[in-house]
């Protein structure tokens, strides 16, 4: 089912990028694509959304267009942490427009100028969903977690161990890493 559906987004993509070609529009043309969360597929033995693994929050955000309407260069990859609240004024930005002050979001342009660039040094995500239920601090190199109704904590270097397999948080040598995202957390 799960690959169906791909497979069904995949043509309707298609049946979009054609109209465009068909209607002379393409080339003025910029496509923004997320997703809310990956489904984990046996990513630590889970399913779903509710954790806060990699399988789950880490989702693409691709932005494609002509260089003249994007600034960037064709095929770079940009590793930093952004968010959906930073649709809207990327958007924005794509299009000339003001982005309002009150808007927690940062536009992603100055990444696609230079992909080593970062808007952010850190994320907080949260779900709801029981003894299950969490906070976590993401960066680009590490991930905290805090399971909010037992207390357990972890913490993976997601530079050395990107499948998180891992759980560095009683490890001497991650505790102070370990304070710092925890005060990130507090501020979140």
């Amino acid at each position: 089912g799960y690959y169906a559906c791909i497979t069904h987004l995949d043509h309707q993509i298609g049946r979009l990028i054609m109209a465009l070609i068909e209607q002379e529009l393409y080339d003025d043309t910029v496509f923004l694509f997320t997703s809310d969360h990956g489904e984990e597929l046996c990513d630590h033995h889970m399913f779903r959304k509710c954790r806060p693994y990699e399988g789950s929050c880490h989702i693409p955000m691709i932005i494609s267009g002509p260089e003249n309407l994007t600034g960037g260069k064709q095929g770079q990859v940009c590793h930093s942490i952004v968010e959906l609240r930073d649709i809207m004024p990327t958007l924005l930005d794509l299009a000339h427009a003001p982005v309002p002050e009150e808007v927690d979001g940062k536009s992603m342009m100055s990444m696609v100028a230079d992909p080593g660039k970062s808007i952010r040094e850190w994320l907080h995500g949260e779900h709801l969903y029981g003894n299950e239920s969490n906070h976590y601090i993401v960066t680009s190199r590490d991930k905290f977690i805090w399971y909010s109704q037992t207390g357990e904590e972890q913490y993976f270097d997601l530079s050395s161990d990107p499948r998180e397999l891992h759980n560095g948080a009683a490890d001497p040598q991650y505790r102070e890493r370990m304070d710092t995202l925890r005060a990130y957390l507090r501020e979140a």
